[in-house]
């Protein structure tokens, strides 16, 4: 009998193959790899691309690699719950309570769903992201 859970995927290379968009100024870059919202930002990459496959999921979780450059810091209010993990580089990243650290490769982080957040970098940074971002109606 079939099982009705999807086989795991395994996507080779992902992280050197997926040409990151830029999404703010000219040192700012993310975009999801795995995910159910495959943005128009992504239409070069959509090879790279891998949608989940269950259209249904109210709560789908989507991943993504975020890159940035020394310049100007980002600020973005999350509308979802996240996790970064610094995969190269580094990052400063402060909240809107006033914590502020700064991310090595290795480290995680977890940004509350509300949470304004500030992330810069003295020099580059790589992350994985996963987002629970909620089924748009």
């Amino acid at each position: 009998m079939p099982s009705s859970v999807p086989p795991t995927q395994h996507f080779p290379g992902a992280q050197q193959k997926y040409d990151i968009p830029l999404i703010a100024g000219d040192n700012v870059f993310l975009g999801d790899v795995i995910g159910r919202y495959l943005s128009a930002i992504h239409a070069a990459n959509r090879s790279l691309m891998y949608p989940s496959t269950d259209s249904n999921d109210p709560a789908p979780i989507s991943g993504g690699l975020f890159r940035m450059k020394k310049g100007q810091p980002f600020t973005a209010t999350y509308r979802y719950h996240e996790t970064l993990i610094v995969l190269e580089g580094s990052f400063i990243v402060s909240d809107d309570s006033g914590n502020q650290s700064t991310a090595a490769a290795g480290d995680i982080y977890w940004i509350p769903k509300g949470a304004t957040v500030t992330i810069g970098t003295d020099d580059y940074g790589l992350a994985f992201y996963t987002a629970q971002r909620m089924k748009r109606t």
